[in-house]
């Protein structure tokens, strides 16, 4: 089934949390990619639901069936991304392989993270469960929302802003699990370096150099499946999850 990488953008689930009455979630910028809820077919399990980012171990697809949904004509621009792996690395960075080896770097980054971000919500899983079997604040809540409340309440506290009394008591909680090290830590760390990391389709845009409504999701699933299997996203670091 094709990626449904529609946007890159966070989609939190609705928060039905014990945490939520006076956190506010941390707003994700509409360039990142993040994993909460990006995708619906996410590793084809339930993405939404527990907030994981894009499997992108077959990206576009994973069957030969991989974008047949493609309007070639209209994807015409993008066909240097059939060029073989030399001709990424040699390419003049203003010739439209050197753009898409531009983008490819930016996509090697944006996936690494995600990747990193769903393994480290993978590995928190049982310490948050087993912290919340006692934690009133966390009760029954979902692991990528409780991170991404937390995160909100940090990016406060790091602006010095005053917390309100509420705030103050859940942050405080929550940074026994969130900030005292171990499994908590680091999954709030996949999620900060998640957070910072650019969303690499404008440069894909500029690639295309043609209206950008012409380009569909389906076309640029398809895009990145070449660029994944030709080796170019491995040549610039990302390689994709066992």
């Amino acid at each position: 089934m094709p990626r449904k990488f529609s946007t890159r953008l966070i989609v939190l689930s609705s928060l039905a949390l014990a945490i939520a009455p006076a956190i506010a979630l941390y707003p994700m910028t509409t360039d990142q990619a993040m994993a909460a809820n990006a995708h619906s077919n996410a590793n084809g399990k339930s993405g939404e639901s527990h907030g994981q980012a894009p499997d992108h171990s077959s990206a576009g697809g994973n069957s030969a069936n991989a974008g047949n949904s493609v309007n070639n004509s209209s994807v015409a621009a993008l066909h240097a991304a059939h060029a073989n792996l030399q001709a990424f690395i040699h390419a003049s960075p203003n010739s439209r392989v050197g753009k898409l080896a531009i983008y490819a770097q930016g996509l090697a980054t944006l996936w690494s993270a995600q990747d990193a971000y769903n393994a480290q919500l993978a590995g928190a899983q049982t310490a948050f469960e087993t912290f919340c079997s006692t934690d009133s604040y966390c009760t029954g809540s979902d692991l990528a929302d409780v991170v991404n409340a937390f995160a909100s309440l940090q990016s406060q506290v790091d602006a010095g802003q005053t917390l309100s009394a509420a705030d103050q008591a859940q942050y405080d909680d929550l940074s026994t699990f969130f900030g005292t090290g171990g499994a908590g830590a680091d999954l709030l760390s996949a999620l900060v370096t998640l957070q910072g990391t650019s969303d690499p389709t404008p440069l894909l845009l500029d690639a295309y150099n043609k209206d950008p409504s012409l380009l569909t999701q389906d076309e640029i699933d398809h895009v990145d499946q070449l660029l994944l299997n030709g080796g170019v996203l491995a040549q610039y670091g990302y390689t994709p999850p066992t």
